[in-house]
């Protein structure tokens, strides 16, 4: 069985992505140049409709949250570095909740946060998202990502903006 998953990333991005979602990913950043970003990025992310979103670099914000609290869980990061990831999930499309896996920044390497959850079918899902801090060499930060989604035991999708520079 195929799932569709419409996942919403408001950032520059790289994804992982396990084979059979459908994602969209609109950069943001790069759409809103004569425009006020906050209402653009809430209305955007209303309009699409997605089953999952993730917005990195985001710094709490009670418009987000309040627009989408009653259709999304919805999770953030902690952080050390003052940007965070925010996932949120539609509450039709994970029945159940989510559960925080980890929301623990990875000092001097990523903002990070990795939920799980079980989809409408009883089949789990975890969500990762991901925001490497820049600039840095990517040989100091993909060592620990790797580590970490190699000891998952579920299907997951890992997005991000990965922020990777030439060694």
């Amino acid at each position: 069985m195929k799932l569709k998953v419409r996942i919403a990333l408001f950032v520059i991005f790289a994804a992982v992505i396990g084979g059979f979602y459908y994602a969209y990913f609109p950069a943001i950043n790069k759409m809103t140049k004569d425009i006020s970003v906050k209402p653009f990025v809430i209305d955007t992310l209303a309009v699409e409709n997605a089953d999952v979103m993730c917005l990195i670099e985001y710094l709490t914000d009670t418009g987000i949250k309040g627009k989408f609290e009653e259709e999304y869980w919805i999770e953030e990061s902690k952080t050390i570095s003052g940007n965070k990831v925010l996932i949120a999930v539609k509450k039709d499309f994970a029945p159940d909740g989510i559960t925080v896996k980890n929301k623990e920044e990875v000092q001097e390497c990523y903002n990070f946060m990795h939920i799980e959850f079980k989809l409408q079918n009883g089949n789990p899902l975890s969500v990762i998202g991901v925001r490497m801090l820049s600039p840095m060499n990517a040989k100091k930060q993909t060592p620990s990502l790797k580590e970490y989604i190699s000891k998952l035991t579920t299907p997951f999708l890992c997005v991000g903006d990965y922020n990777i520079k030439k060694s």
